[in-house]
């Protein structure tokens, strides 16, 4: 039983090296339940989940890829460590970060607490910190945020190329509209 699971595990990696892109999906979806559960047993979301997965896999596939690399364990074990660690290192990051970034859509209604933000004190520099990003990314976060579309339209509307890659580029403009805000907070803390 212990080598069949090791030699699928070698196939998968194998797969990898040979820059099968079609394990990605596969890797994710037999490992998203695990993760999830994890995930929102402490503080996250489905969302959260999924990113941190991604994540995961992406860490992966680069060191599978990488001379010398050994797989000490079985892959499933690999992936949930690594979104474990991802997802303690960004627990850490939202609680050290003295912005109001943690209050960014995440749980509950997620256009109502964007548009809170925008209502507050805080709503010019947020609007300021969209408009300095890319125009792919305001798209996104319009259409998801405010026209509460789905990943697979935002997709379709955008020219990307399925779901998951637009919930990874929308993880990623969220990622930069933080960065962003930071710094915007950084300048006001600097003139006061």
């Amino acid at each position: 039983m212990l080598s069949h699971i090791f030699n699928a595990d070698g196939k998968i990696l194998q797969r990898i090296r040979q820059n099968d892109r079609t394990v990605l999906g596969e890797l994710f979806i037999a490992n998203r339940a695990a993760v999830t559960r994890y995930i929102k047993r402490n503080g996250g979301t489905p969302d959260d989940a999924e990113d941190m997965l991604q994540e995961a896999i992406i860490v992966l596939w680069q060191k599978a890829c990488t001379d010398g690399f050994t797989l000490t364990a079985r892959i499933s074990t690999f992936l949930f460590s690594v979104a474990r660690n991802k997802w303690l290192a960004e627990l850490r990051r939202r609680r050290n970060q003295a912005t109001p970034m943690e209050t960014l859509p995440e749980k509950g209604n997620e256009a109502d607490n964007l548009q809170s933000m925008i209502d507050e004190e805080d709503g010019a520099r947020l609007k300021d910190a969209l408009e300095k990003l890319a125009e792919i990314c305001r798209e996104i976060l319009r259409f998801y945020y405010f026209e509460q579309r789905n990943m697979a339209n935002i997709a379709e509307l955008t020219g990307l190329a399925n779901a998951n890659v637009a919930k990874a580029k929308k993880y990623q403009c969220i990622k930069a509209l933080q960065k962003q805000m930071h710094i915007a907070y950084n300048e006001n803390s600097k003139r006061n």
